[in-house]
């Protein structure tokens, strides 16, 4: 895998970035005993999530 990435051209590089690390493909996981209001409003304000 590794070779793939070291011999990809920046164009290349820039095309899967603008692909893939987009809002709608990422996820927060939270494991634990937690208050789930608290946990909910918490990420809320630190992502700015309406």
């Amino acid at each position: 895998m590794s070779e793939g990435i070291e011999n990809a051209t920046v164009q290349q590089l820039k095309d899967f970035y603008k692909t893939w690390y987009r809002l709608d493909n990422m996820a927060i996981v939270v494991v634990g005993d937690f208050d789930d209001e608290v946990l909910e409003n918490s990420l809320k304000s630190i992502f700015y999530i309406a």
